[in-house]
């Protein structure tokens, strides 16, 4: 058996391992489907994005304020 055959046969095996898992993929690809959704709710809607807005600002002079002391 040479090196690069070696090398090879490593590489296949982890791909393989790799490619058999998959546990946690679908809570990832659930979020993202639920964060998208939420910012599509938030941008299509003026009231919402207006209160979306405020809150934002308010956590972020909270934070600001909290940084300086």
């Amino acid at each position: 058996m040479t090196i690069t055959s070696a090398l090879w046969r490593k590489l296949w095996r982890l791909g393989r391992l790799l490619h058999s898992d998959c546990e946690g993929q679908d809570f990832i690809e659930y979020a993202m489907i639920t964060g998208f959704v939420a910012c599509a709710v938030i941008t299509m809607s003026p009231a919402i994005s207006d209160s979306f807005i405020t809150i934002m600002s308010k956590a972020n002079s909270i934070l600001i304020e909290s940084a300086s002391s």
